[in-house]
């Protein structure tokens, strides 16, 4: 007898089944009296061929593209492939497979590969089994084969033992044409999966929205492994980024703010968190922040989530807000190359000034500029509550072991590269037609005629933009000085 839900419960070549609609498992005993005598049989089969007899053998193979590991949370392919054994003198024309630990919504399938053969769930089957049934016509004879992907997706670490039953029928009915398993069932080890910082967060500025952000650079990366550490090729996780409990540095992913970021991992399971020009910032200055990396396939033996904590990290702020009666300026120097930077206001509006080295998008020009010297400085300078222009003066001081790197360092000019979100007088593009910012390009000198060319072309163009060129330059017991002027209504980004 066969029942639409649920399964029969019969004993059939010394097997007892059970299949409960909507229950937790499914059940399934060898009665000691029936291995018996199948052993018996086999035994007897193989001590006495018979001359001219014939013998009734119903005997199939198992087999599966892996016994793992695979891993959890991660959807997995795996093969399963029915054959029916080269002993046997029927053909078989069913099967099911029992997924034992997993549910239905943690399986799926693509129709199996033999004509004819066609495969579906089990109704109310917890654990998952899948029926394969056949055409009237298209039983397997012995040798031939039925296969079936596949795809598993273990909530957590287990044993996965893949239950298969065969019959010589061909709708899995009726009793007694049931075929011997040879060997046994396949079973798949399921293991956890951990995460590993493979580019920790860097030292990065505080970033200023909506005009200014410092990314960190190399981006964060973050690496699936194994329980030894190695790495893991899984494509497609998600992998978050969180601040760790109260070390909040005001998180940025491109120019969003967002308390987690989410990325997918590539084909070599790597989650990378954006680039040097769009990826992770933060606008809260202060040191020792630490991030938070977590994802849902990554858990303990217990099940509980792990968060793996990165190393600390620092948002640097060089940031001072400036008024009539408390001016300010601001110097830095870059660790890099010893060259120092003065910033000085010239008007009396208040606004903000921010100085650095080190940070800030690479520009399309840096090639043109030495490469020892290739340091950008970041200024910026934002109106506050007024519309009168923001203006001042930048004095570079190139140190003379830089100075000569420079071909022809008797009187050095040294190139300085320049981004900002409004047009300026660049030699490396034009103003007029670059519309896209960051606006780039190496400064003119103010007594340059393409300078007071490309002045003119802007002003008369009404739109805003920066009026900065170098002023002056000088040389004292080798160290260059450049002063750099900016006196119109506008916001360089870096220079």
């Amino acid at each position: 007898m066969r029942f639409i839900k649920g399964r029969d419960s019969s004993r059939v070549a010394g097997r007892s089944r059970t299949y409960r609609a909507g229950g937790s498992r499914v059940l399934r005993a060898a009665g000691a009296a029936g291995l018996l005598a199948a052993a018996s049989l086999l035994v007897a089969m193989l001590a006495a061929p018979g001359a001219g007899a014939t013998t009734t053998t119903k005997y199939y193979d198992v087999s599966t593209s892996t016994t793992g590991p695979i891993y959890a949370g991660v959807p997995s392919p795996v093969t399963v492939t029915l054959t029916n054994d080269l002993q046997s003198t029927q053909p078989f024309g069913s099967a099911e497979l029992t997924i034992e630990n997993l549910p239905v919504s943690a399986v799926s399938f693509a129709q199996p590969t033999a004509a004819g053969w066609s495969a579906a769930f089990v109704t109310g089957s917890d654990p998952a089994v899948i029926e394969l049934t056949s055409l009237k016509g298209d039983e397997l004879s012995p040798g031939a084969s039925v296969s079936i992907d596949l795809t598993l997706s273990p909530p957590s670490a287990a044993s996965i033992t893949i239950g298969t039953e065969v019959k010589q029928s061909n709708n899995f009915n009726g009793s007694g044409n049931d075929f011997i398993l040879v060997g046994s069932d396949p079973s798949i080890q399921v293991e956890s999966l951990g995460l590993q910082f493979a580019t920790q967060p860097t030292t990065v500025q505080a970033s200023t929205p909506p005009k200014s952000f410092s990314y960190m650079c190399p981006p964060v990366a973050v690496q699936l492994v194994d329980a030894s550490g190695a790495p893991v090729a899984a494509a497609g996780i998600e992998v978050s980024l969180s601040p760790a409990a109260g070390s909040d540095p005001g998180l940025y992913y491109g120019t969003s703010s967002s308390t987690s970021v989410t990325v997918a991992t590539d084909a070599g399971g790597l989650a990378t968190f954006g680039t040097c020009s769009s990826g992770l910032a933060a606008t809260t200055a202060g040191a020792g922040y630490v991030l938070d990396a977590s994802s849902p396939v990554d858990e303990s033996s217990t099940g509980a989530l792990n968060l793996v904590p990165s190393q600390p990290f620092d948002v640097a702020q060089f940031l001072q807000n400036c008024s009539p009666t408390a001016p300010c300026s601001a110097t830095v120097t870059s660790a890099a190359t010893g060259t120092t930077a003065t910033v000085d206001p010239a008007n009396t509006s208040s606004f903000q000034l921010l100085t650095s080295f080190g940070y800030g998008d690479s520009l399309t020009c840096d090639s043109l500029v030495a490469s020892a010297a290739a340091d950008p400085l970041v200024v910026q300078t934002t109106a506050s509550g007024t519309a009168a222009a923001v203006s001042g003066t930048v004095t570079m001081t190139f140190p003379k072991a830089i100075v000569n790197t420079v071909p022809d360092n008797g009187t050095p000019h040294m190139p300085v590269c320049i981004g900002a979100t409004e047009p300026f007088p660049g030699s490396n593009s034009s103003p007029l037609t670059n519309a896209t910012e960051p606006y780039q390009g190496l400064i003119y000198d103010c007594s340059s005629s393409t300078y007071q060319t490309d002045i003119s072309a802007l002003q008369s163009s009404g739109a805003a933009y920066l009026a900065v060129c170098v002023s002056s330059y000088s040389k004292h017991a080798g160290n260059e000085t450049l002063v750099l002027t900016e006196s119109s209504l506008g916001d360089p980004v870096h220079w």
